[in-house]
């Protein structure tokens, strides 16, 4: 596992998003239960994350 916590930009939302839109800046922190945040795109549930501001 490489880290847990990640930061980004959204790229697409599923049609029932209602906290986030493309373009906005997220942080998260992941789960020791779930693989690491190393890969270069992430599905992230929206009631985990937070904007950056």
């Amino acid at each position: 596992m490489l880290g847990f916590d990640a930061a980004g930009v959204v790229r697409e939302v599923g049609a029932e998003a209602s906290l986030f839109s493309p373009g906005d800046e997220v942080y998260y922190a992941g789960s020791v239960k779930r693989p690491g945040t190393g890969a270069e795109l992430r599905a992230v549930d929206e009631r985990r994350a937070s904007p950056c501001r």
